[in-house]
């Protein structure tokens, strides 16, 4: 019997799994053309008996070998061979007779470049291996190269005696060519997308990544497959729950998803486009069993699309912009300049007869209104500088109450007087020098207690100045004036803004002042703040961070 590692390839051999089994479990004999002594078989009991004795392993084995499309033989305890198969001819070119008589034959066709295997092989045998299989290549007598598939198993007897080998060889030639086919084909359209940059990919319906080109795994920075596990993919890559539904859908429509745009995170989080095309396979039980494509890196050209789009956008609003700077300018330089022309052609045709009155009336007037043509000018001219970054500002030490509110509120005084508006200073700050842009911080203070008094007809103007919580110097202009529509407070720093911005409206102005103010903030580490509700004042509060200069 063979109770030691049966055959367990039945399965390999043509016509022999049926005769195998019969084979094992049987008592140990000899192979008969070892021409070693062979036990005589019991006579057959009845005269139907075949020709052929079944029950012994030397005629069973002779006859798998005889019918059998695989070069078989047995291997001796010596390793000479005792008996071939007639399929010896065909697949080596070479007679039983001739391996035989030459027993070093089979070592000789072996091809030398399979011949250190072969010797591995066989050295294996001598240490003991029972069971070995592996391929090969040999050289026919023709000089064709075959493919062989060996497979070999050691035979003991019920005593453990060592009775010898049984060897199979079977012609893989064809079967090794469609793979090799298979796989030059494989490589050339790995090549193909290398040098068009696409990435070829299959991730399980969960979202685990089983194969992936060197240009899939670059795309998402990995550098294995096994860093794609499935909490990546499925939540953030290609199949997150968004683009798995959207994949589906499509491809159950049409058989395949086509130039789908997906926005997808690489392994660092970084957002990535991708033009995809994919489909999927399903199981027996008819469940999504992996999703295969092929994908490109189209992130370089969606950032440029989006670049196109935020060029035309700001192009737009610069459009928007220069009309509004062309309409405002023009009417804040033409109002002023009506105003002088006609008031002084006044003067000049009737120089006798005003009075004195009206004639320093309309004096007052023409002087009011070049002061008006000169402060839009100033304000363009300081945008200007503001804007193209050629503001040198000077910071240094400056006593804020001293050095710019107490003069700034000097500077107001006959403006707040003849509108009889309250203009109060609280200082509630003992050190109140700190590192500023003096002139800058001036202009903050000019353009706001400005604003207070234009849109103030009566009431108040409080400025207050103290330390935050965190120690900060603060100062807010306060007013009781007309207040401020609370929609429109997130617009109140952008250019040409104004609450108003008729023709017809009542309050004269650019809309640069505010926008200036915010300039001169960020220059000195500052921040401003409103709060203003329409009929019930404003608020503004400008808080000085001092990020850049430290605090005295």
């Amino acid at each position: 019997m063979i109770n030691r590692n049966t055959i367990t390839e039945v399965n390999r051999l043509d016509l022999r799994a049926p005769a195998i089994e019969g084979y094992v479990g049987r008592n140990p004999t000899q192979i008969k053309s070892s021409g070693k002594h062979v036990p005589e078989n019991k006579p057959a009991e009845n005269e139907d008996q075949l020709p052929v004795d079944f029950s012994n392993p030397n005629d069973l084995f002779e006859i798998i070998a005889e019918f059998s499309f695989d070069w078989i033989y047995w291997q001796n305890p010596d390793n000479t061979i005792s008996f071939i198969s007639p399929s010896t001819k065909f697949i080596t070119g070479y007679s039983r007779e001739e391996f035989l008589q030459d027993q070093n034959l089979l070592s000789q066709i072996v091809h030398p470049e399979d011949s250190l295997k072969f010797q591995k092989h066989k050295d294996g045998i001598d240490l003991g291996d029972n069971v070995c299989s592996y391929e090969y290549r040999i050289i026919k007598k023709s000089g064709e190269i075959r493919w062989l598939s060996h497979f070999c198993q050691a035979v003991y007897d019920e005593k453990d005696n060592y009775l010898g080998r049984y060897v199979s060889n079977r012609d893989v030639t064809v079967v090794r060519n469609l793979i090799s086919r298979d796989v030059q084909g494989e490589r050339r359209v790995l090549g193909l997308c290398e040098s068009l940059s696409l990435g070829l990919f299959r991730i399980t319906a969960d979202g685990k990544l089983i194969k992936a080109n060197e240009v899939f795994l670059r795309m998402f920075g990995l550098t294995s497959l096994h860093e794609g596990d499935e909490t990546y993919f499925s939540g953030t890559g290609i199949l997150n729950a968004i683009n798995k539904k959207n994949i589906i859908d499509v491809i159950e429509k049409e058989g395949i998803a086509k130039n789908l745009e997906l926005a997808c995170f690489k392994k660092d989080r970084t957002m990535i486009y991708l033009l995809c095309s994919v489909t999927y396979v399903r199981d027996r039980e008819g469940n999504i069993s992996y999703f295969e494509g092929v994908v490109q890196d189209i992130t370089l050209q969606k950032k440029s699309e989006l670049l196109i789009i935020e060029a035309k956008d700001m192009l737009r609003r610069y459009e928007k912009l220069k009309s509004e700077f062309l309409a405002t300018i023009s009417h804040e330089i033409r109002t002023p300049l009506n105003a002088i022309i006609n008031f002084s052609r006044l003067l000049k045709m009737e120089p006798g007869n005003i009075h004195e009155k009206d004639f320093r009336e309309n004096i007052e007037i023409i002087e009011n209104e070049g002061k008006r043509i000169q402060r839009t000018i100033d304000m363009i001219l300081e945008m200007s500088q503001l804007i193209t970054d050629t503001y040198e500002a000077n910071p240094a030490e400056t006593d804020i109450i001293k050095d710019v509110l107490n003069v700034v509120c000097k500077e107001c005084k006959e403006s707040t007087e003849e509108k009889k508006i309250e203009l109060s200073l609280d200082n509630r700050i003992g050190n109140s020098t700190i590192m500023i842009d003096k002139h800058s911080v001036m202009q903050i203070f000019r353009h706001l207690i400005g604003n207070a008094i234009k849109y103030t007809g009566e009431g108040y103007i409080k400025i207050i100045s103290y330390r935050n919580a965190e120690e900060r110097v603060t100062v807010e202009v306060k007013d009781s004036g007309i207040g401020i529509d609370e929609k429109y407070i997130p617009y109140l720093f952008t250019l040409f803004s104004q609450e108003d911005n008729s023709y017809s409206r009542m309050f004269e102005g650019t809309g640069l002042g505010l926008a200036i103010v915010k300039k001169y903030c960020e220059l000195n580490d500052a921040e401003i703040e409103v709060e203003s509700r329409k009929g019930f004042g404003s608020t503004f509060r400008v808080t000085f961070l001092n990020s850049r200069y430290q605090i005295i």
